[in-house]
């Protein structure tokens, strides 16, 4: 094996990406390893199995590909990294082990906890953020406590299996804790030890949380247990170094070419978030936007919504369903790109249809559990289109009422790269633009999402680590490879989207009257 590979493997929330790339950041092969979260007592999970068991499988398709193109084995890497979904707590003792149960960014269980760090630190803290997790878990007083000795994220805990290092990287820091710079911000870590002290916990934010590193440098080598977990067949040999671990916020800016300042990206998958980057941060409380930063330290301003195109990916199974009554088989991509073809020519109302694809709760919306529900006019013609073009448009629905406040805060972003699946087609690129109102571009790598941008921040760390993030992605990777596509919005298309969102909030008191009473029957 001659030829220099960069790795980056992404665990998302429905599949485990493996992706491999050549100097110049082109694909050379991937592999894909589907998986789904567990809905466990009221809590969105993974097991532990799970988890090693997809990176397994996502590294051997990896492998198999990249064997079947180059007639050779994959055995070693010039780097490599890991990402995942970012948020949420996975407490490990002294070894490693999972000392409880993993909680994905998706839980909405720490509304009053979140509500009251917001208030300690004069600092937004969303509920999907660890330190909210752990002080539920402190306020319980939850047993594992006792042995705990580090509480991380989910590609922390895998980068540490790899490497036996405990840290991430900067962007998916700011999504455990606050943070200054490439630190814990040291005066709200100091009002949490306080806090915690109440409750006779002695342990230090500083200590229970990773260390941080900035992109550009290395942060563990892969050990012999680490190369095993990755490939049980001993083929992928021990010693690649790994760049520092960063959730798909870090690895969507970078795939998107979006980590300088005045530039954002739009990511739509089983959630859907925005991350505009700023020259400064903003001042005050706002409960819809978080603040985290780039994989440099910038502060960016980022709009999280927990669903996304969950609940069209339900309704195109339930047609794939359909279809094979009738003894009819279909690929699922070219399923998906007829529906989204014939979404296209929906009516321009969707025939008044409004869709709440909640699988989940919504912070934004004050929502704690899901509750999909479907609204429609009596007299309303039902048509397939429509509906699918109605689903469609409640994936951006929530992340609009966001930027709306950002346009109050004049946040202001001239064009968005968009990256993830749903971009794919024209349709998907369009309502983006229509629903932002602002010009939408996504890059042919688009589909490939955070394990693409995972290999590119490998592959900066071994070979450009001395200029900047930004101008590596500019320079060397996107201005010489990579031609975009590119959404503008339409004046018929805005309007629509419009005429959906005033409908959209006309309902919303309603679907929260119907999440409220399903909370309280439990």
């Amino acid at each position: 094996m001659n030829r220099e590979v960069f790795i980056g493997i992404e665990l998302g929330s429905t599949r485990i990406k493996s992706v491999a790339v050549d100097f110049c950041g082109n694909v050379l092969a991937k592999g894909v390893s589907e998986w789904e979260n567990r809905l466990t007592d009221g809590e969105w999970t993974y097991t532990e199995s799970d988890i090693k068991q997809g990176i397994a499988r996502s590294f051997a398709a990896l492998k198999r590909d990249y064997s079947h193109k180059y007639g050779e084995k994959l055995v070693s890497a010039s780097a490599m990294g890991i990402s995942a979904m970012m948020h949420g707590y996975l407490a490990v003792d002294e070894h490693g082990k999972m000392l409880s149960k993993f909680l994905t960014w998706r839980n909405t269980v720490t509304g009053s906890e979140a509500e009251e760090l917001t208030r300690l630190f004069r600092f937004n803290v969303p509920e999907r953020w660890s330190v909210a997790h752990l002080y539920r878990m402190i306020k319980k007083r939850a047993k594992h406590l006792e042995k705990l000795h580090k509480v991380t994220t989910l590609a922390g805990w895998v980068h540490c299996l790899l490497t036996g290092k405990h840290v991430v990287g900067v962007c998916e820091a700011s999504g455990i804790f606050p943070v200054d710079g490439f630190a814990y911000d040291a005066e709200k870590a100091f009002l949490f030890d306080n806090l915690i002290n109440r409750f006779g916990y002695s342990f230090k934010t500083t200590e229970v949380f990773p260390s941080i590193s900035e992109a550009g440098v290395f942060a563990g080598t892969l050990t012999e247990e680490g190369a095993e977990l990755l490939d049980p067949t001993g083929e992928f040999k021990a010693g690649v170094p790994l760049c520092a671990p960063e959730g798909d916020a870090a690895t969507g800016m970078v795939a998107a070419n979006a980590v300088k300042a005045g530039t954002g990206n739009v990511s739509a998958g089983t959630s859907v978030f925005s991350m505009t980057v700023l020259d400064k941060p903003i001042g005050g409380i706002h409960r819809e936007i978080d603040f985290v930063s780039t994989p440099e330290g910038l502060p960016v301003a980022m709009v999280h919504c927990n669903n996304g195109t969950g609940d069209f990916d339900d309704f195109v199974g339930m047609i794939r369903e359909s279809l094979s009554l009738f003894g009819v088989g279909t690929d699922k991509d070219e399923l998906y790109s007829r529906l989204l073809a014939a979404a296209k020519d929906a009516d321009a109302d969707v025939g008044g249809i409004v869709e709440y694809g909640l699988l989940s709760g919504e912070s934004i919306l004050g929502t704690v559990r899901g509750k999909p529900v479907s609204v429609r006019p009596p007299d309303t013609e039902l048509k397939l289109k429509n509906v699918l073009r109605s689903k469609l448009y409640s994936v951006f629905a929530v992340l609009r009422i966001g930027h709306e406040l950002l346009d109050t805060l004049r946040v202001k972003c001239s064009r968005m790269t968009a990256h993830g699946g749903y971009f794919k087609s024209e349709t998907g690129l369009q309502i983006a633009s229509d629903a932002l109102k602002i010009p939408v571009y996504a890059y042919p790598g688009a589909g490939e999402g955070g394990a693409w941008g995972m290999a590119l921040l490998a592959l900066y760390a071994a070979k450009y680590s001395g200029s900047s993030l930004g101008d590596f992605l500019t320079d060397k990777i996107f201005a010489a490879n990579f031609i975009p596509s590119v959404a503008y919005p339409t004046e018929e298309g805005s309007k629509g989207f419009d005429n959906y969102m005033a409908g959209y909030k006309s309902y919303l008191p309603y679907i929260k009257s119907i999440v409220a009473k399903d909370v309280l029957s439990r």
